[in-house]
């Protein structure tokens, strides 16, 4: 009995290593297919990175509307490997990792397969947001590992009763609270759940069960904390929340209230249909067999889901980005989606065959969906940043030179970040808009651009500051700089300038 089990548990860990090295191996080539400096689906990406950069000297609040646990993980990541274009995707290629395997084991346990949870990895691997974002300068993959390990030790906790799990679901629920606010929406049920246990069990043997009480508070340990700082420097305890909406509203306006309600679940159909529509028959198994355990999953997962559809109606951060916001949901209905696979499987030839065709068309969909991907970092703005990246690499440009970009929302971030040495960059003038008409656009009169200034003055400020590259896009600013000095490289709408 002990070697058939011994067996088990080496074939077991042999598929899982062969998964993630597909899952790993899959994630590089698709990389390497790109052919880009830094994988980016947004400005975030390398907003988020500088935001490490300072952490990682000690400015442990960079971004004073962001959760600061990311920019934590990132700054001990960049003294560990101080590359801003290549340590956010080592990051995010690790924790992609660890969320499969905690996919893996909620996928076994739930449904006491290893074949589930093996399917439920090959699903996850070709979903293509799964994908970019395992690649990306972004949050998510970090914060869908904490919220999967949520879950599985929620499930754990419920077949098992071990305060164990109790107390790493909490801690879990607890740390994706740190890095995305959707976090705190996971909390709710779970805190929920723990304050109605907590009070059964007092009820049943007339004491207080002081351990599950805490449990059930610990998730909201930063959200208290995070709100009150806000609250003592804003006036605002959701100042977070209101920056976000009032940027959205004026750049793209509210929405009908259809279109608002709706806008998550479509979201969640567009990330993966497939999976959609075959995880309904593992949820109805789940109901049938395991009622309690479908009753538990069932509400983290929809007071989740339809907290964000109800705080979509305002407008509110949640409209901002919202297909990632439901990439998690996604992947924690791949294990029901598996189920369905496995079921068929499980049956004569004919369920085999269609078992492999639907699992094979899932893996093709997937592949066939990663291209076109979403394009966060402009191929204009990575060839100027690279050229000037190169600069310092073959020694032209030394410590003390500095770099100016004429600002061009939200490019010049970009900018800033591909030229490898963001402490070196000034700006053209200060980072001061105004959003008309849904554009983000600039007062040339209040806030005027230094490359706009005679050739004079423009001399002087460039020898004063000891600049030595310029970054153009404007016919202004390359008209004048053109006249100081010849263009060095051009490509689409910058031109880069060399200042001896």
């Amino acid at each position: 009995m002990t070697s058939v089990m011994s067996r088990s548990r080496y074939f077991e860990r042999l598929a899982l290593g062969l998964a993630l090295l597909l899952n790993l191996g899959y994630s590089l080539y698709y990389f390497h297919q790109t052919q880009t400096p830094f994988f980016a689906l947004s400005v975030d990406d390398m907003q988020r990175t500088l935001y490490s950069l300072e952490a990682s000297r000690g400015n442990l609040i960079p971004a004073p509307f962001w959760p600061p646990l990311h920019f934590w993980i990132g700054g001990l990541a960049l003294r560990l490997y101080p590359n801003l274009l290549r340590m956010p995707m080592v990051v995010n290629l690790l924790f992609s990792l660890l969320g499969v395997v905690a996919l893996y084991y909620l996928a076994k346990d739930l449904f006491g397969s290893q074949l589930v949870g093996l399917a439920a990895i090959l699903m996850a691997t070709f979903l293509p947001w799964h994908l970019w974002l395992s690649l990306s300068g972004l949050v998510e993959p970090i914060f869908h590992f904490f919220v999967i390990l949520g879950f599985f030790a929620c499930l754990r906790w419920v077949k098992a009763g071990s305060k164990g799990y109790l107390l790493a679901a909490a801690l879990s629920f607890l740390l994706s609270g740190m890095l995305r606010y959707e976090g705190w929406l996971f909390s709710v049920p779970f805190t929920i759940l723990s304050l109605i246990q907590w009070g059964l069990a007092f009820k049943s043997v007339r004491r207080s069960n002081h351990f599950t009480l805490l449990c059930a508070l610990i998730p909201w340990l930063f959200p208290l904390a995070w709100c009150s700082s806000l609250c003592l420097q804003y006036g605002n305890p959701f100042m977070f929340s209101w920056v976000t909406r009032d940027y959205y509203l004026r750049a793209h306006g509210l929405d009908s209230l259809a279109a608002r309600l709706l806008r998550h679940p479509y979201d969640l159909i567009e990330v993966s249909p497939s999976i959609f529509a075959l995880a309904w028959y593992g949820v109805l198994k789940v109901w049938r067999e395991q009622r309690r355990i479908a009753a538990l999953l069932s509400f983290l997962w929809l007071s989740e889901f339809a907290m964000i559809i109800v705080s979509s109606v305002n407008g509110s951060t949640t409209m901002n980005n919202p297909i990632r916001m439901v990439v998690i949901n996604a992947i924690l209905l791949t294990p029901f989606a598996a189920i369905t696979l496995v079921s068929l499987w499980r049956r004569p030839l004919w369920g085999k065959v269609l078992a492999a065709c639907l699992l094979s068309a899932i893996c093709l969909m997937g592949v066939k969906g990663n291209n076109p991907r979403p394009q966060g970092l402009p191929d204009d703005v990575a060839q100027a940043g690279m050229y000037v990246n190169n600069l310092w690499r073959e020694g032209i440009l030394d410590s003390n030179d500095r770099i100016m970009v004429e600002v061009l929302y939200w490019d010049y971030v970009s900018l800033r970040f591909m030229t490898g040495h963001p402490d070196n960059v000034l700006f053209d003038r200060r980072l001061e808009a105004d959003i008309v008409n849904g554009q983000i656009v600039m007062d040339d009169l209040a806030n005027p651009s230094i490359l706009a200034a005679d050739t004079g003055t423009l001399r002087r400020y460039l020898a004063k500051h000891n600049v030595k590259v310029v970054i153009a896009h404007s016919e202004i600013a390359i008209g004048q700089m053109a006249k100081v000095v010849p263009k060095a490289f051009a490509n689409g709408r910058f031109v880069v300038f060399l200042v001896p």
